[in-house]
């Protein structure tokens, strides 16, 4: 229903849409400055809470990841690569 479907989902649809339009430019041409821009400007809107707005939100990967951290020499994104899809087939089942 249109209750479902909130700002938030509709923001972040179009983040997702820039994201995809300005990697395929920088494929091509790495100093593209507004390609770049446009990455760092939707990056501040994934992290800065505006696509959390309205939702439940859960970091358990984040968490786990952070215990694998302490004890390995991965950052934080390879560790959230090995974990997220781990996670989600176990809250799949």
């Amino acid at each position: 229903s249109p209750r479902d479907i909130n700002l938030s989902d509709e923001i972040g649809e179009a983040v997702m849409r820039n994201v995809i339009r300005n990697i395929r430019v920088l494929l091509q041409d790495m100093n593209d400055k507004e390609a770049r821009t446009e990455l760092m400007w939707a990056s501040a809107m994934a992290e800065n809470g505006i696509l959390k707005i309205g939702k439940v939100t859960d970091f358990q990967a984040h968490q786990i990841e952070h215990q694998l951290g302490a004890y390995t020499d991965c950052n934080h994104g390879q560790g959230l690569a090995v974990i997220h899809p781990v996670l989600y087939r176990h809250m799949y089942k």
